[in-house]
């Protein structure tokens, strides 16, 4: 009994500190503030109850703390805590317009993007995920293409635009390069300050797909953060490639149909904001919401003067 007390007393803490650590730090992902309060609870000594807490009583509580309000939230809009941003939501100048590229799916290069850049001076760039088949942000796990759009990243801002990044469900554990960014974040919760502008990349719009939503968390938990450092690149590279592949033909059920009323609740609750999100590969306008399709044949949108519109390079 007195155990079972320690790891009630010891998940209830777990789960207090989680959740200031997450409303005090949103710069800190989740993979990391788990991985950082996990180690200081289970291996700084601690006595509870007159009794020294053994390493099986923490590790339990430890895990229950950190899990069950990540489950209690699977079904919920509130994605905050889950969420995280680094940067600024600031533009340096809010009349510059703004090129926005969702979902491009980048391989082997980049695609379109040097020819929409030609398109455009004294522009700023938003990017709502997907940039490739699958980005792991770890050393060794960058491929040739994303070293490449890294650089082009360098010149834009170089230059003095703005460039953000707002991650999707194919990029992983990539906050360690955002300091190449102006911004980046992943969730929910993305906005430019002083533009009416809020957007994310639109996994996270239907909360019935709770398959997709466990997913979305595990995939990006501390244990699959130290399985992939822990592994070869190639290794790990051929896994998270065999892993999307397998998504691609599973939950078909929440893939097939655009949420159209899940979204529309959502950018109803921006309004009289403009929402924007991707992922969906289709264009859609809901009220106040807008869907950018993908960039598979180099259609963008440009964000200027209060106003969202669909271009493209032919």
């Amino acid at each position: 009994m007195l155990q079972i007390m320690q790891i009630v007393i010891i998940s209830s803490l777990t789960a207090l500190i989680d959740g200031v650590l997450a409303h005090r730090f949103r710069s800190l992902p989740l993979y990391r503030r788990h991985f950082y309060l996990s180690v200081a609870l289970i291996f700084i000594p601690l006595d509870l109850m007159g009794v020294h807490l053994s390493w099986g009583t923490r590790v339990i509580g430890v895990l229950v703390g950190l899990t069950l309000p990540v489950l209690l939230k699977m079904v919920s809009r509130s994605w905050y805590t889950h969420s995280w941003a680094k940067g600024s939501f600031k533009r340096h100048d809010a009349k510059r317009s703004l090129v926005i590229i969702a979902d491009p799916h980048w391989s082997k290069d980049t695609g379109y993007l040097d020819e929409i850049q030609k398109k455009y001076t004294g522009v700023d760039w938003l990017f709502l995920g997907d940039c490739f088949d699958i980005w792991i942000g770890l050393p060794n796990y960058e491929t040739s293409a994303q070293k490449g759009f890294l650089e082009w990243v360098d010149h834009r801002r170089q230059e003095g635009a703005w460039v953000g990044l707002w991650l999707g469900n194919r990029e992983y554990f990539l906050d360690y390069l955002a300091p190449r960014f102006d911004l980046m974040g992943e969730g929910t919760g993305g906005y430019l300050m002083d533009e009416s502008f809020h957007f994310e990349h639109g996994d996270l719009i239907n909360s019935e797909d709770i398959q997709y939503r466990f997913w979305n968390l595990a995939s990006r938990s501390s244990l699959v953060w130290i399985l992939f450092r822990m592994i070869p690149a190639r290794w790990g590279q051929r896994l998270g490639s065999w892993l999307e592949s397998k998504l691609k033909t599973t939950n078909q059920n929440y893939k097939i149909e655009f949420p159209k009323d899940a979204f529309g609740k959502v950018a109803r609750s921006f309004s009289p904001s403009i929402f924007i999100v991707g992922h969906f590969h289709t264009e859609h306008r809901i009220e106040n919401g807008r869907v950018i399709p993908w960039n598979y044949s180099g259609t963008h949108a440009i964000w200027a003067e209060g106003h969202l519109d669909i271009k493209s390079i032919h």
